[in-house]
């Protein structure tokens, strides 16, 4: 599925198979909705390095 920035499913594919889903995305709505919501603000991008380093077991 996607959903707008507020959780409202805007389309969905189909269920217990392969699909491919085309939506038209609202990028004013989205805009809006990261000057409110601010997510970006609580980043920790110093703590990204662990989370981003590829583990190969041994």
């Amino acid at each position: 599925f996607v959903a707008d920035p507020w959780g409202k499913i805007i389309a969905e594919g189909k269920r217990n198979e392969e699909d491919t889903i085309v939506a038209e995305l609202d990028l004013d709505e989205i805009k809006r909705a990261r000057d409110i919501l601010q997510f970006h603000r609580d980043r920790r991008v110093d703590s990204y390095g662990e989370l981003l380093r590829l583990h190969i077991p041994e």
